[in-house]
């Protein structure tokens, strides 16, 4: 039985559409739940409208701490079943996907199946994000599950998206078990978090779900700076022979962070190093590579803001 868990996190029209196809998906052989962390109650008044509502579809509401971690955390506690396919409010599962997946988990018994999503303009793919290299229709597990789950960059080879995996639902209470907070971005938690107890991955060419290629896509942002310091914590340890790429990386994403609190939230560079000055004095950074001051990556994101500025203009005069 599958447990597909959609989280409504805020009002959004598109949460209908991916209802009714997860309804689809499993209606005889599996469960909807639709957690909704919405303010408006938006998820609830959906399921209520459905009809008759089928005996696979029901709802739970979240008053307090709305995030996708928290909406994961009461589906999961929710759900029946012993795999969980989570879905986005923006996507919707394809017909007969489910269970194609589902048979393709059973015969591999494998604690994790990728599959492959498309992106559409009205009934035309025009895009799938699959990699051609991937090792299909096999186990992946030991070293090798360990070096995929840390490789960084584009080379990134498992998706930080949850809509094209199913799990194993012990899988995830195992991991849940550690208590986590879940403050950084849901698809870093989903690839480090619970991939460090799972014991075998496999990908197949599955088509999973689908989108309009003009809906939004959620970005998976880090909300704080020790939140991204406990995301490479993971990384170092479950790939470390990747770290020079990852050290480049985290780096990359310090200059962005420091970026974005002066550019886009307002700060100054004055408050920028009195209120991240503390979490640099964390051993961490020096121990992966990062010998940056935050007077010098402060300097560094005006550097890069100048530098973008310059290039936007030169665009607009060029067009």
């Amino acid at each position: 039985m599958v447990s597909v868990i959609v989280p409504v996190l805020s009002e959004n029209i598109s949460a209908a559409r991916c209802l009714y196809a997860a309804v689809d998906a499993v209606r005889n052989d599996g469960e909807v739940i639709v957690v909704d962390g919405g303010i408006s109650g938006l998820g609830t008044a959906l399921v209520g409208k459905m009809g008759e509502s089928p005996d696979c579809l029901r709802s739970v509401r979240c008053t307090e701490d709305r995030r996708l971690w928290t909406l994961f955390r009461i589906g999961l506690d929710e759900a029946k079943g012993d795999k969980i396919l989570f879905t986005s409010v923006h996507e919707w599962l394809e017909p007969g996907g489910v269970s194609a997946l589902e048979e393709e988990m059973d015969m591999l018994g494998v604690d994790v199946v990728q599959a492959r999503k498309t992106r559409r303009i009205r009934r035309i793919a025009v895009k799938d994000s699959f990699q051609d290299s991937l090792p299909l229709h096999r186990p992946v597990c030991g070293a090798e599950l360990r070096q995929m789950v840390g490789l960084s960059g584009d080379d990134r080879v498992i998706t930080p998206c949850h809509t094209d995996k199913m799990w194993r639902r012990e899988l995830l209470r195992e991991s849940l078990r550690l208590g986590f907070s879940g403050s950084w971005g849901t698809g870093e938690i989903l690839n480090f978090h619970y991939f460090r107890h799972a014991r075998s991955l496999a990908f197949t060419d599955v088509c999973i779900a689908n989108c309009h290629w003009s809906a939004p896509v959620p970005s998976y942002s880090y909300r704080r700076l020790d939140d991204l310091r406990l995301v490479y914590e993971v990384k170092m340890l479950t790939a470390s022979v990747e770290k020079e790429g990852l050290t480049e990386e985290l780096r990359k994403h310090l200059v962005r962070y420091v970026h974005d609190l002066l550019f886009q939230l307002g700060w100054t560079r004055e408050a920028a190093v009195h209120y991240l000055g503390r979490e640099f004095n964390d051993r961490f950074w020096k121990s992966v590579g990062i010998d940056h001051s935050i007077e010098e990556l402060v300097e560094e994101a005006s550097q890069t803001y100048k530098r973008n500025s310059f290039m936007n203009m030169l665009k607009r005069l060029t067009v």
